[in-house]
């Protein structure tokens, strides 16, 4: 029994070292957080095209600018209302769409118009977000050496529509 007893009181409770634990974690986590990348969203404004209450008040200012700029595979489209203007800005397939021209003819309306900042923006199905997105910013503002120049902020989006196909005869 006596050799029972000894054993017993030669057994050390066993410590846990967690000093080189802590060490680790001491450097890793501020190496983990300088390092780590967030995600940076963009939040842009947007309106819901307005409903067909909202038409009286438009009839009423006729003299309004009004800016439907569509988003085509076949390239950009714009209309101007009350002068009932149409323009076409063709996609070069390679290159993409041709943003310069488009920028010229809406900086025109500007001036002709410089109180107008409403453009309402309508895109085909298959346009890519990115260029919905680089639209978007094309028609807001224009950079400049001094700063950019706003054209027109107040953005609303939507669905274009289809394009009209023209009738095949004799067949």
């Amino acid at each position: 029994m006596a050799i029972g007893i000894k054993r017993r009181r030669l057994r050390k409770t066993a410590e846990l070292n967690v000093t080189t634990f802590m060490n680790l974690m001491v450097v890793l986590i501020p190496f983990l957080l300088l390092n780590a990348v967030f995600v940076q969203l963009s939040v842009f404004t947007i309106q819901v095209p307005e409903s067909s209450e909202h038409t009286s008040r438009q009839e009423e200012d006729a003299e309004a600018l009004r800016l439907t700029l569509t988003l085509r595979q076949q390239g950009y489209e714009l209309h101007a209302w009350p002068s009932n203007q149409h323009y076409a800005f063709p996609s070069m397939q390679q290159d993409g769409f041709q943003p310069q021209a488009l920028q010229d003819t809406l900086l025109q309306f500007k001036k002709e118009y410089p109180k107008a900042e409403a453009i309402t923006l309508l895109s085909e199905p298959h346009i890519a977000y990115e260029e919905l997105v680089a639209t978007m910013d094309l028609v807001r503002a224009i950079p400049q050496e001094h700063g950019p120049q706003t054209l027109f902020p107040q953005i609303s989006i939507g669905a274009a529509p289809p394009v009209a196909q023209e009738a095949t005869h004799g067949q």
